[in-house]
């Protein structure tokens, strides 16, 4: 266990790219960002910077004061009961697609939150540099605009919502321009 100087209140990115500085590129990073240290509810934790634990997990991280894990290994592992494990993973998997919620992740991604976005001050483009208002956020981002650019649904790997899209730009300059889209409030 490390302390978290130097590193306590950066962004997810600079954090994880700050400790695979320090332990290597060999390592993997579990880290959360300002939200989680704040507690903000629907804070994030990136696995090696990837969108992988969302909606809270990076709170629980803040909770407990912990910014970041990282870990090193080559040796996989072992089930100690195969079983009892997979019997568990099918109920979690099971749960998941029968949630009730599950549907408008995958049609809307994260749209489906976008109020919360809001509500709890996530109004941020301009590369996060400037703050605009709620209107003008759901009239650039909103469900409507997401639904003309969205070519399919895709999700983390560890993920059952598919909360995440790829995108195809339909005007302006970067016209035809395809990617992946994880949050609506992007410029």
């Amino acid at each position: 266990i490390c302390d978290a100087d130097g590193v306590w209140g950066k962004g997810i990115i600079e954090t994880h790219e700050e400790l695979r500085k320090r332990h290597g590129g060999g390592c993997s990073t579990l880290c959360a960002g300002p939200a989680g240290g704040n507690l903000v509810k629907i804070a994030i934790a990136l696995v090696d910077a990837c969108p992988h634990l969302g909606r809270g997990m990076g709170t629980i991280m803040g909770s407990k004061n912990l910014k970041a894990m990282v870990v090193y290994g080559t040796k996989g592992i072992k089930v100690a009961d195969l079983d009892r494990f997979m019997k568990s993973a099918d109920s979690v998997v099971d749960r998941g697609m029968k949630d009730p919620l599950r549907e408008g992740w995958v049609k809307l991604g994260l749209n489906l939150i976008q109020d919360a976005w809001l509500t709890a001050g996530h109004k941020l483009w301009k590369h996060q540099s400037e703050t605009v208002s709620t209107e003008e956020v759901k009239r650039v981002y909103g469900p409507e605009e997401y639904m003309k650019v969205k070519k399919y649904s895709i999700s983390c790997p560890s993920c059952l919502a598919c909360d995440k899209a790829v995108i195809e730009l339909k005007e302006g300059e970067y016209a035809g321009l395809i990617l992946p889209l994880s949050s609506p409030v992007l410029d």
